[in-house]
């Protein structure tokens, strides 16, 4: 998963020809008295277009009030949403062996049989995207929304009062939860990302999911090792392109993790019954997971860059919104400005 060291633009070509205006759309309109009057530029004016008597209640649903005047307002949200007005996804990457379940199931045979052979090793395998300390930056990341109380990492008890000041804050009373937060790690791998989180006193529900049985064997033979406190972290063998999700599923997760899942992912040439490759269906299958009204997603990317990561998750319907980012060293090359990993935070409406 090599970094992709460039940014595709398309710039904006003006058109060599010129339209013949319309006399029903565009009309001549001068510049001012000082310049000649052939010099003029044509400005499109809107032609209203007459709505039947049964529509207007819809229309003002897609946020368009003047329904009976003109067309709706396809700029709005919710009239694009209905019309599926999707903007192109990022171009795909080149398939690659990364891309495999076969790779990861030898990866993971490997690490396991080295981790089972040696019971005084430390080693419990690799950790993506250790070089660029992503692991650690996500965890600073989540502490500071435990900071701020959207987060929590214990059990708590709401009193009359604070329960009161939550109804008065709107919104915000969906994103605070009495119980601690439930996290759902995506290709766990060797579990690492959730023990982590564990040792920083994250006492919530715990689940690490992988489509490679060698993955969660190794996740968990690791935690068998570890004291009690991690001993209700679960792990399950769960390929979510695949399989609808368990009853373990409850509501939804209020935090859904990715790191370097959705590369691997992007790497693979399979395609679904749609004819798609499967990355194209990937955010309509993690966001059923995350927890409606103020659950997050938080990805960590070194495939692409935050536009193009932007582009895989929001839009179309999406209701995946982007709230933040976690910040790297950055770097320039060729007049643009990057990061070699990239990680952001997805919330759901």
């Amino acid at each position: 998963m090599g970094l992709r060291h460039s940014l595709h633009v398309v710039p904006r070509v003006p058109s060599s020809g010129t339209r013949k205006a319309s006399r029903t759309s565009r009309s001549p309109v001068k510049i001012g008295p000082s310049i000649p009057p052939s010099l003029t530029i044509p400005i499109p004016i809107p032609v209203p277009v007459p709505i039947p008597e049964a529509l207007p209640g819809f229309l003002q649903f897609l946020g368009y009030p003047n329904s009976k005047a003109s067309i709706p307002d396809l700029s709005h949200p919710r009239t694009a949403a209905v019309f599926q007005m999707t903007p192109p996804l990022p171009e795909h990457l080149e398939p690659s062996e990364l891309g495999n379940k076969s790779y990861w199931d030898t990866a993971y045979t490997q690490e396991l049989a080295n981790y089972t052979s040696n019971t005084t090793t430390e080693d419990e395998g690799t950790i993506w995207f250790s070089d660029a300390g992503a692991e650690e930056r996500m965890l600073q990341f989540l502490e500071n929304l435990s900071d701020e109380g959207i987060l929590r990492k214990d059990d708590e008890e709401v009193d009359e009062t604070e329960g009161k000041q939550e109804e008065e804050e709107g919104e915000e009373k969906h994103e605070r939860s009495a119980k601690a937060t439930r996290f759902l790690d995506l290709g766990t791998g060797n579990g690492h990302l959730l023990f982590a989180l564990r040792e920083d006193e994250w006492n919530g529900e715990m689940l690490g999911v992988d489509y490679s049985a060698q993955s969660v064997k190794l996740a968990k033979e690791i935690c068998a090792r570890k004291d009690d406190s991690y001993h209700d972290i679960q792990f399950q063998e769960w390929d979510l392109l695949s399989s609808p999700p368990g009853s373990w599923l409850g509501s939804g997760f209020d935090v859904v993790l990715d790191k370097g899942t959705f590369d691997a992912i992007c790497l693979s040439q399979e395609t679904d019954a749609q004819g798609r490759r499967i990355c194209e269906g990937y955010r309509e299958k993690v966001e059923v997971l995350v927890k409606k009204k103020g659950g997050r997603f938080l990805i960590t990317s070194c495939n692409w860059t935050e536009e193009e990561l932007r582009g895989w998750f929001e839009g179309g319907g999406s209701e995946l919104v982007y709230e933040d980012k976690v910040k790297y060293p950055s770097f320039t090359f060729g007049g643009k400005t990057g990061s070699k990993v990239v990680t952001l935070c997805f919330k759901r409406g």
